[in-house]
């Protein structure tokens, strides 16, 4: 997919913020296979926490700002994988709390970087004296589901839990003590990026300034700029403007996950307004992954 010289820029704008960014978790980085029964009989890969790859933050405020993955594709069935990120402190073996969780997302194939962390819960204090700090990521299908990041059984550890031995990642403060499989040799191919300090959006029109600053956007510009009347804040660097004339704006490219200067991320010739209008992937150009595209689909009438 083709793209305007000035995406360079905005890469810079990337390292440099990720440059300041902790990483907590094993990353993207790891070549292996769609996750394994747990025991010989049990599929129910549905909450885990790497206990390998923690960190520990001295105290203070942080924030949570974006996470990265390697997923497998979904099931042949077309059964989505919905999964959000979330952070814990480490309490003891296979004893965490949760501080902050993200926002539920349907994993796409491949490795996907710089996802949103989202949600409102995003930003937790470290006691004092400091805590060792986890990454964990929960399926929230239910019973009889795995998670489609992709794992080793070869390195590193993880506490496990399936649908029966199970505490609920979906909330500050919760215990997680449940585990089918705690301390089970495993590594997941996922990392979350926090930075010290509070969210910060200097012109306070919702868009992080971290976001902002990566898509070329003014951080120190509300939509004013540009507005089409008084006070309608509609301007390009505001939540409601769209300065690539893709029918979305800039707070629900934030929300997809699409980039606000490219009216179609994925390059499949169907702008990204009109994907979410028709509930296909904007960030996938062959959003079955039947090995037709999208634009392709919609010239055989095909789903």
């Amino acid at each position: 997919m083709f793209k305007p010289p000035f995406l360079t820029t905005c890469f810079s704008f990337i390292l440099l913020a990720r440059a300041s960014a902790i990483t907590i978790g094993f990353g993207t980085g790891l070549v292996g296979v769609q996750d394994t029964p747990s025991d010989g009989n049990s599929n129910q890969m549905r909450q885990n926490i790497n206990i390998t790859d923690t960190v520990f933050l001295d105290a203070g405020t942080y924030h949570a700002t974006t996470w990265d993955y390697n997923a497998a594709p979904d099931a042949t069935n077309g059964a989505a994988q919905p999964v959000f990120p979330f952070l814990v402190i480490v309490n003891g073996p296979a004893n965490h709390t949760v501080v902050a969780f993200g926002e539920t997302i349907d994993t796409d194939p491949g490795l996907q970087t710089l996802v949103p962390f989202g949600g409102p819960n995003d930003t937790f204090t470290i006691p004092a004296g400091g805590a060792t700090v986890a990454a964990g990521v929960q399926n929230t299908n239910g019973a009889s589901v795995q998670n489609s990041i992709l794992t080793d059984t070869s390195f590193g550890s993880t506490d496990h839990a399936n649908s029966g031995n199970f505490d609920e990642a979906g909330g500050v403060g919760n215990t997680l003590d449940n585990f089918g499989h705690g301390n089970l040799t495993r590594t997941y191919a996922f990392s979350i990026e926090v930075e010290a300090g509070e969210v910060t959006d200097a012109d306070g029109d919702g868009l992080p300034a971290l976001w902002e600053n990566a898509n070329n956007l003014d951080d120190n510009d509300d939509g004013t700029t540009g507005e089409s009347a008084d006070g309608a804040q509609d301007g390009p660097n505001g939540a409601l403007g769209d300065p690539d004339g893709d029918s979305l704006s800039n707070e629900e490219e934030l929300a997809n996950n699409t980039d606000p200067q490219e009216a179609d991320s994925d390059g499949d010739s169907i702008n990204d307004g009109t994907e979410i209008a028709n509930g296909t992937n904007p960030r996938n150009a062959d959003s079955d992954d039947d090995g037709l595209t999208d634009a392709e689909e919609v010239t055989a009438g095909t789903d």
